[in-house]
């Protein structure tokens, strides 16, 4: 038997599956409109805010391609071990600052990474055997 867990001014008595439910919260309090009623509020929101609504997505598409390239360029850098990304990697978790970084490091490590590939390369192609 389904439980009655809220009372909508429009379509009276509801179960759990007819509302939200706020999962992000703390608490996962249920929402003040049912799903149909929410529904309903939102197509008149966009109706009303049309320009708003365009200019959101333009907005967002430009900062999904921005992070797609943003991506490929570390991508890029990571595969071609440049010295800004073994930089990175030095810095990254310590206290040291990029400009303190001396050129023998950054080729050590680069020397350091290069051969932990050829090894997991070399291990990965003897499992397959």
């Amino acid at each position: 038997m389904d439980e009655i867990v809220k009372i909508c001014k429009i379509h009276g008595e509801l179960t759990i599956d007819k509302v939200y439910i706020k999962r992000r919260s703390k608490y996962k309090y249920i929402g003040y409109d049912c799903k149909t009623c929410a529904s309903e509020r939102s197509k008149i929101y966009r109706k009303k805010n049309i320009e708003i609504i365009k200019m959101l997505h333009k907005n967002n598409a430009k900062t999904l391609r921005f992070k797609l390239c943003r991506k490929k360029l570390k991508n890029k850098n990571r595969i071609n071990l440049t010295d800004y990304y073994i930089k990175q990697l030095l810095v990254k978790h310590t206290d040291i600052k990029v400009k303190e970084i001396p050129k023998e490091l950054i080729e050590i490590k680069r020397l350091q990474i290069k051969l932990q590939r050829i090894y997991k390369e070399s291990k990965n192609g003897n499992n397959k055997c």
